[in-house]
């Protein structure tokens, strides 16, 4: 691989990291923005909903652009903004200049995390597109960790601000990295992909591609089944068994772990098997993960046992079906690869809020809600893999009724 392409490898795992660090670093000072600033618990949660629903969003404007004019400019754009809502949040006096500045923010993060997997499909295919976004995914989870740690001690040294102010730096870091140092990765940008037609006709490219379809519904599945239990595993740690905020933190990057062990695996068993198959593979480990959590709250079984052991099994299966998925999604459309990643990780993030939604409405204990969320991720992703992929189809056929055939045809020999 050539040097070039390797640096510009390593500053995109700056822009995939960048959307979590500007998302988490500053939630340890919720609180104490509370307190500051005036104002209610609930409205400084809104904060958080604000930078989420524009960082959900513009993704589906950076995509198509970068299709169009490059990944450079729209990263510029990007980082120009959450620059700009870094230094409005920095000053703010009040809880509703600080939601202004995190509506900026979230608009302009977006652009390094939809990016990241269009720029690496720029410069990669097949298995060892495979490999690296492994390898990104892995970086992301220690980064979800990182950023609240970071802001914690911000906060515990500092205050609330300080976040931001860092937050600014590190973003104006970027954006020079960006403008004098990154290159250009689309050689295939197109004009085209900006008008309505050129979108119009991507649109249609990708929604008629059931390999597509299809492995976005197995990452909507897998990040429906990550909320689900982040949710939910508060209550059931905290309210029912009695566990500390710091010991849920700590049970929790026991996922997180087990999401970047099978990660780092699959980077290295990548190149030897088939991508189809690991998704499988991690798709029967959800599904076994949710029957663990049903036969658990049937017979009323509840302990740190019962609860993290499906955990770490359904993460671990996560390790495998993320990378696999966006890879055998991103494959095929090198022209339209921003588009293709915009929606891949919208869905994604539409995933997240509905895993989250149902842990809310559903009317069951904790851990059956859980159960029933895990398991129903499972089973859809095994029917998406069937009805894309037909040689599971006749292997399963053969499996279960290859006998009967053979015999068949022995007898009208």
């Amino acid at each position: 691989m050539e040097k070039s392409i390797k640096l510009t490898i390593a500053i995109s795992l700056m822009f995939a990291s960048f959307g979590q660090i500007a998302s988490d670093l500053y939630l340890p000072s919720l609180p104490h923005i509370t307190v500051d600033l005036h104002t209610t618990r609930e409205l400084v949660q809104l904060t958080v909903t604000c930078f989420m629903i524009t960082y959900c969003l513009a993704r589906l404007f950076y995509g198509p652009f970068s299709d169009g004019v490059g990944r450079k400019k729209p990263l510029i754009i990007g980082f120009v903004l959450t620059l700009i809502g870094s230094f409005i949040c920095l000053i703010a006096k009040d809880i509703y200049i600080l939601m202004a500045g995190r509506l900026l923010q979230g608009a302009g993060a977006a652009a390094g995390s939809v990016l990241t997997g269009a720029i690496l499909r720029d410069m990669l295919e097949g298995k060892q597109l495979s490999k690296f976004i492994s390898y990104f995914a892995v970086i992301n989870i220690i980064f979800v960790a990182a950023a609240p740690l970071a802001g914690g001690y911000l906060q515990a040294y500092f205050n609330w601000r300080s976040t931001f102010f860092t937050l600014f730096l590190y973003t104006m870091v970027i954006l020079i990295i960006t403008v004098f140092i990154f290159p250009e990765t689309n050689r295939k940008r197109d004009k085209k992909h900006i008008q309505i037609t050129g979108i119009g006709k991507n649109i249609k490219v990708l929604l008629s591609s059931k390999q597509f379809i299809g492995y976005v519904i197995m990452v909507m599945a897998g990040y429906t089944s990550v909320l689900a239990w982040l949710t939910s595993g508060t209550i059931i740690l905290q309210k029912q068994l009695q566990y500390s905020p710091v010991q849920f933190g700590w049970f929790a990057l026991l996922g997180g772990l087990a999401f970047c062990v099978a990660s780092f695996m699959n980077a290295k068993i990548v190149m030897k098997i088939k991508n189809r198959n690991l998704v499988l593979f991690g798709t029967l480990l959800m599904f076994l993960a949710g029957l663990i959590f049903l036969l658990t709250a049937l017979f009323r079984i509840l302990n740190i046992y019962s609860v993290m052991i499906p955990v770490i099994i359904f993460s671990f299966g996560n390790g495998f079906i993320f990378p696999n998925s966006f890879s055998g999604a991103l494959n095929p459309f090198a022209e339209q690869a921003g588009f293709a990643s915009a929606i891949l990780s919208s869905m994604q993030i539409l995933g997240g809020v509905i895993g989250s939604a149902l842990v809310a409405t559903l009317p069951w204990r904790s851990i059956l809600s859980l159960g029933f969320i895990v398991t129903a991720c499972g089973v859809i992703q095994i029917l998406t893999i069937l009805s894309v992929n037909r040689r599971f189809r006749i292997k399963i056929f053969l499996f279960f009724y290859g006998k009967r055939v053979s015999k068949a045809a022995a007898k009208s020999i």
